[in-house]
């Protein structure tokens, strides 16, 4: 029952849009309309021609980067191999394996010819459908699968034996779409989150690829993909097209989403007005801001620096004919197994899909200036320009409690002159840190007040650029708000109202982060301490440049560049702590990994009952 009244809140949150689900015409899901999932016969057949005339730069680089994929991929001869991961949980690494590989060697038999890559292929289907299942207990193993085994089914479609189809049919309907109807493994309809995204996504290729021998099936998980992915959409990307899990979930659950739309285009002949949901076509932005001048990420809650290859971006530049957004794409294509390497490298194909479409085109600069986002997870990032020597800042807001989040709000990175002088320590691999807190009786995912979770050093608030009072965790539901956002010729940057993190120890606790005449950070505090008594606050900053404390403030150099943290508003003492896991006292310190790189610095000062200071921390070049 609760899976279909998660139905019906679905189907009255898409009432608006009944028109645009009459239009869909399953007519065309027939047995002898095979390939059909992002590409037919026809469109393989131009494509090939457009590869051999080496009239499309950007779609022949794809090309190159998605045939160095199968020569690796989708040629690698060992087995796959049921085989979870080191948490028990998850089948995860071996259906992006067998993704990288269907994928792969089945574009490339399409575009080649060779027998090499549809032997592979064959096989790698055989094998996985042979599975007993694909772990719907973690039903995002399912989607992946799905997804990999539809697609590479209908483009090998009229080259495979008939023991081959009828191997996918039956698993695709008994691993995929019988499994969706299982109550207990199917709460990712109802979540706001990368899981609705990507679950939809496999499960759609599925019914689409099978449509003929189970119509009444399939339709009915396309009907639930739309109903509840809705409201997942308009959640994620609303209202501006920041992504609330960050940029590197965004990899994930964008290029699933992606997928699920531009199957849905070419088969049912639209995508039911899913892409017009607010914020979605403005997140390309988000993506492109997200990355600093250091060619790094704003790597904010369980988010990596790692910038990858964006296959999304492909599609948001052919449907808003915003070119700029290829910007870093363009650089990637161009960079050493960069495509190749990405999370999804089965997936070049769906940004070949696009770029050919597109045609010879310049790709000009983005714009500078601001990208700001009042969604879940409300944040700002601005910069004055996208070279290397430029400043860079990004400042987010939101909760612990949010999906993969950290008790990092009102946290900022801060980039200039080559460096990430401000930076957020990378996260480390969740299988060993899982299985740790598991034995000691709590969860990873417990992101409660009281959970263990807020023991691991990289995501406690000491650890992060905000501000920790009276040594006490963040409140971890209190959502920070962006009160407001600065673009002006001298100032860019935001504030954001703190104030809710520290219970009573803070009647006020606003914070306002900026670049300031393009040439330094500046961020200013404005606290008030409550009445019960005095605050002491200490404000922190991570950094990749080392620290050292003087009678001026804290010199950081990096790079032959030298930098000053300086206070005024208070009488602050500077201080440098250890940024090395074993110098904390924590029941999990032995599940953490050694963070390189990276020292704490920054200050702590005390403000008595009631009282009121404003303090302007300054990062200038020295």
């Amino acid at each position: 029952m609760k899976r279909y009244f998660i139905i019906l809140l679905g189907a009255l949150c898409l009432c608006g849009h009944a028109a645009a689900q009459t239009q869909a015409d399953f007519s065309r899901l027939t047995e002898d309309n095979h390939p059909r999932l992002l590409f037919t016969d026809k469109s393989f057949k131009d494509l090939k021609g457009i590869i051999r005339g080496s009239g499309n730069e950007l779609t022949y680089l794809l090309h190159e980067k998605a045939m160095a994929v199968a020569d690796k991929a989708g040629l690698e001869k060992e087995p796959l191999k049921y085989e979870l991961d080191a948490s028990g949980k998850r089948l995860l690494p071996i259906c992006r394996k067998a993704s990288g590989r269907i994928l792969s060697a089945a574009y490339a038999y399409r575009m080649t010819g060779k027998k090499k890559y549809l032997e592979h292929a064959e096989s790698d289907l055989n094998t996985v459908c042979a599975f007993e299942t694909w772990n719907p207990r973690h039903f995002l193993d399912v989607a992946e699968m799905s997804a990999a085994v539809a697609i590479g089914y209908d483009w090998l479609y009229p080259f495979l034996s008939q023991q081959t189809k009828d191997n996918v049919v039956r698993a695709l309907k008994e691993k995929a779409l019988d499994a969706s109807r299982l109550e207990d493994e199917t709460w990712f309809y109802g979540r706001i989150g990368n899981w609705n995204q990507v679950c939809n996504a496999g499960l759609v290729c599925a019914a689409l690829a099978i449509y003929e021998h189970y119509p009444e099936l399939s339709r009915t998980v396309i009907d639930d993909a739309v109903r509840t992915n809705r409201p997942a959409i308009e959640g994620i990307y609303g209202p501006d097209g920041a992504y609330p899990e960050g940029p590197t979930y965004w990899g994930f659950g964008t290029v699933y989403q992606v997928l699920m739309l531009a199957v849905m285009e070419d088969c049912l002949g639209t995508d039911f007005g899913l892409s017009s949901a607010a914020g979605f076509m403005d997140t390309g932005r988000f993506k492109v801001y997200a990355r600093g001048n250091t060619g790094r990420q704003f790597n904010f809650a369980d988010n990596s620096t790692g910038a990858p290859a964006n296959i999304p971006m492909w599609y948001f530049a052919y449907k808003t004919k915003d070119y700029s957004l290829l910007y870093h794409e363009r650089t990637s294509l161009n960079t050493t197994e960069k495509y190749e390497n990405n999370s999804h490298p089965g997936f070049i194909p769906l940004a070949i899909k696009y770029g050919v479409q597109m045609g010879d085109f310049v790709i000009p600069k983005p714009k500078s200036g601001i990208f700001a986002g009042r969604g879940n997870v409300p944040m700002i990032m601005c910069r004055t320009g996208f070279g290397n020597k430029d400043l860079y800042l990004a400042v987010k807001g939101g909760n612990a409690g949010y999906l993969h989040g950290h008790m990092d709000a009102g946290s900022f990175v801060f980039e200039a002159y080559g460096v990430r002088w401000a930076a957020d320590i990378n996260r480390q691999a969740y299988e060993r840190v899982e299985n740790g807190i598991k034995e000691l009786g709590g969860s990873l995912a417990d992101r409660s007040q009281n959970s263990l979770r807020w023991r691991l050093f990289r995501l406690n608030c000491r650890q992060h650029n905000t501000l920790t009072v009276n040594d006490k965790d963040h409140n971890v539901d209190y959502v920070v708000p962006m009160l407001e956002t600065l673009d002006l010729p001298d100032r860019m940057g935001a504030s954001f109202d703190l104030t809710g993190l520290y219970g009573d120890d803070l009647k006020k606790a606003v914070r306002t982060a900026s670049i300031c005449s393009e040439e330094y950070l500046e961020v200013t505090d404005d606290l008030e301490a409550g009445a019960e008594g005095p605050a002491h606050v200490r404000w922190t900053m991570v950094s990749e440049a080392e620290p050292e404390v003087t009678e001026e403030g804290i010199l950081l150099r990096k790079k032959d560049v030298t930098m000053l943290l300086q206070v005024t508003g208070a009488d602050v003492s500077y201080k440098v702590w250890s940024s090395d896991p074993q110098d904390y006292e924590s029941v999990l310190k032995h599940l953490e990994d050694p963070v390189a790189g990276i020292y704490i610095c920054g200050y702590e000062v005390d403000i008595p009952a009631g009282a009121k200071a404003c303090i302007t921390t300054t990062l200038k070049r020295k």
